[in-house]
């Protein structure tokens, strides 16, 4: 219907091949290559960067690392274009049909985020000629569009210091086994017969709740 429209905005740094910055929304997460950042300006959880990739950062990530969202869907021909003085292509995009003609779901967990993040069921995209990272989206259902993402003051290859990718200097920093351990407790839950690691057996012992 017509309702508002809602616009957010993100800073953005990235330092290939895994450091990155990413602000917005009261939020930010950030990776110096060995470790990993995520909360507010305030308070943050560690953790070891293996266990954290920047296309897990939402709508971010997804531009940046757009293959999921790709393999569930046929590519139109692309057309040259130009998005913030970048050339690039455009193409459309619309979900690639099953044996029975239906619309396939997106085919793997990394898909179902990008679709999540780049809402729309037609796609339209903006790649840059030079680096394949998606400068613009947007994303249509039944013609109708209902979300635009655009990259924007774009720098690259500039020089980045190392301080840029640590947390905010003023943010308490509580390691990630630290917090899960207090909130086990908290459940009434004894962390030390869980293993920590293995997201399933956390999410049973919420479950089954005190022993």
């Amino acid at each position: 219907d017509d309702g508002p429209e809602v616009h957010h905005g993100w800073y953005l740094s990235v330092a290939l091949p895994d450091r990155w910055r990413v602000v917005g929304r009261g939020q930010v997460a950030v990776s110096d290559g060995e470790r990993s950042w995520a909360g507010t300006s305030t308070l943050v959880t560690e953790r070891d960067s293996s266990r954290a990739a920047i296309h897990d950062a939402g709508v971010i990530g997804a531009l940046l690392y757009p293959g999921g969202l790709l393999g569930g869907h046929e590519l139109g021909v692309p057309a040259e274009d130009e998005v913030a003085g970048r050339r690039c292509w455009v193409v459309d995009a619309r979900p690639r049909p099953d044996a029975a003609g239906a619309s396939a779901r997106p085919p793997s967990s990394l898909a179902l985020r990008l679709h999540r993040d780049l809402v729309g069921v037609e796609h339209r995209l903006w790649f840059d000629a030079a680096t394949g990272i998606l400068l613009r989206h947007e994303g249509s259902i039944d013609g109708e569009m209902c979300a635009v993402t655009e990259l924007t003051d774009l720098v690259f290859d500039a020089r980045l210091p190392a301080e840029e990718f640590r947390p905010p200097p003023s943010a308490v920093v509580r390691p990630r086994h630290e917090l899960l351990r207090d909130h086990l407790l908290d459940m009434g839950v004894d962390p030390d017969e869980v293993y920590l690691d293995d997201p399933a057996q956390v999410r049973a012992a919420l479950r089954s709740g005190p022993r």
